[in-house]
């Protein structure tokens, strides 16, 4: 729960789509590591990085699934 909040996930199972909306990490945390997501009836590993106050996500593996990131 805390952790989706930060991400700002959204998951649109029917459309296989998950959305990230202005994320956040901790100060302490430079990357994450999201393996084995599911997203209706797709797949997905992603990593979410960040350098400064720059977080950035990035599919490692994506089958039938869209990833889009929100910055501002």
């Amino acid at each position: 729960m805390v952790l989706s909040a930060l991400l700002g996930i959204e998951i649109d199972a029917p459309a296989r789509t998950v959305r990230f909306r202005r994320p956040i990490l901790p100060t302490c945390v430079t990357e994450l590591i999201l393996r084995g997501v599911r997203v209706g009836e797709g797949t997905a590993d992603l990593a979410v990085h960040q350098e400064g106050d720059v977080v950035g996500v990035r599919a490692l593996y994506a089958d039938g699934v869209t990833v889009a990131v929100e910055t501002a």
